[in-house]
């Protein structure tokens, strides 16, 4: 009966990612879609030795699978894909992983939820400008599209290594509704890093005149 319900969650799950990928990667068109198939399932026995403990990690990766399958639509029919990650490229796989977490979301409960927190990282940077410019629409629904307005409901965390795509968001997102920030570390120091806001210079030239500093206010509405 286990299995059972995680087979049926899989379905669901790859349903709406395949959804998600034709509706918003590929304009309506049929081009790839995923199945997810529990292909090593539970045994009575792994339940009994109790296989959820941390010591038992590498048996779980052995003896529990959830399989990945991708097909590609030819204009005749769905082929099934071998080596995946030979076969499509950098962009293509950052889809399909987008769309099977996607379709994860979708299949959550989470009307109830009290937290509804989505926290992207460092997830696009393989994308090029455009393909990164498709997800930033999709996530932040900036189309504002009836099937994508479950992520209004979520408080989002975008980190990124990339400071191009950092302004890239910091252009498509309101400055009265985010606030962005600066992580700054010494690599060879062990410790946390250093956290400040990141203003823009409007910003700064405000702040620095309501404390009447009027030389800084200038050089920063100059900038």
């Amino acid at each position: 009966e286990l299995n059972e319900k995680i087979q049926n969650l899989l379905i669901e799950i790859s349903g709406h990612a395949n959804n998600f990928l034709k509706d918003h990667f590929f304009e309506g068109k049929d081009v790839i879609k995923v199945s997810l198939s529990f292909d090593k399932k539970f045994k009575f026995d792994l339940i009994k030795n109790k296989i959820w403990q941390d010591r038992k990690q590498g048996q779980r990766h052995d003896e529990l699978h959830i399989k990945l399958g991708v097909e590609i639509y030819d204009g005749a029919a769905w082929k099934s894909i071998e080596r995946v990650q030979s076969f499509l490229n950098e962009a293509q796989l950052t889809r399909i992983a987008i769309g099977v977490r996607i379709g994860a979301l979708r299949t959550r409960p989470l009307a109830s939820a009290r937290f509804k927190i989505l926290v992207l990282d460092d997830m696009l940077i393989s994308l090029d400008l455009s393909n990164r410019m498709d997800v930033v629409r999709i996530i932040l629904n900036k189309e504002e599209k009836e099937d994508l307005k479950f992520f209004d409901g979520f408080q989002k965390f975008i980190l990124t290594h990339d400071k191009g795509f950092f302004n890239l968001i910091r252009r498509n997102t309101d400055e009265e509704e985010w606030v962005y920030f600066n992580f700054n570390k010494d690599e060879k120091d062990s410790s946390a890093p250093k956290i400040k806001e990141d203003k823009t210079a409007l910003q700064k030239a405000i702040k620095n005149f309501e404390v009447d500093e009027f030389d800084a206010c200038g050089n920063e509405l100059r900038k």
